[in-house]
């Protein structure tokens, strides 16, 4: 969570071991940076846990997703015979694409889509994972993984947290 909240993001939605997380606080122009800058703290958390850790099913392995795009963020109501349940959330072929990029992503590697890749082109490092088809998304997708930072070192600095 501080990983999140030190670059605006906010978790919107958990599902089990997931998390949907929504970058709104500066200019739209910032968010997938900040969004990449969290992604990596996260990992390099993860990697610090794993160091000083030993759990029963091994070592924590993350699925990383980012898309940037126009997305519906608002109330969502969904109707059924048993009543309705109002959600707040962000809905849409941005949050989709997001959600099937993360699942490609193993071993802790962080993948974006094109809009991401092409806004933060100058400041990162990518390899190219290639096009993509993805579940309930019409066209392939180019996916890129997430290499580094330019002049950015995550750093997992926590000093109320002991390893």
């Amino acid at each position: 969570m501080n990983c999140i909240e030190k670059y605006g993001g906010e978790v919107n939605e958990t599902s089990g071991d997931g998390l949907m997380v929504l970058f709104k606080e500066g200019g739209a122009a910032d968010h997938p940076a900040a969004a990449i800058k969290a992604a990596l703290e996260i990992i390099a958390a993860t990697e610090a846990l794993n160091r000083h850790g030993s759990y029963p099913w091994g070592d924590l392995r993350l699925h990383l997703g980012i898309n940037t795009g126009t997305a519906w963020i608002g109330c969502t109501k969904m109707r059924g015979i048993a009543g309705e349940r109002y959600t707040y959330t962000a809905s849409g072929l941005t949050t989709v694409v997001a959600a099937r990029i993360g699942q490609l992503s193993t071993g802790s590697r962080l993948l974006v889509g094109a809009e991401t890749h092409r806004r933060v082109a100058d400041c990162c490092r990518f390899e190219p994972v290639g096009e993509k088809n993805l579940k309930n998304v019409i066209n392939p997708v180019s996916v890129y993984r997430v290499t580094g930072l330019s002049g950015f070192e995550p750093i997992w600095n926590d000093p109320g947290r002991s390893l």
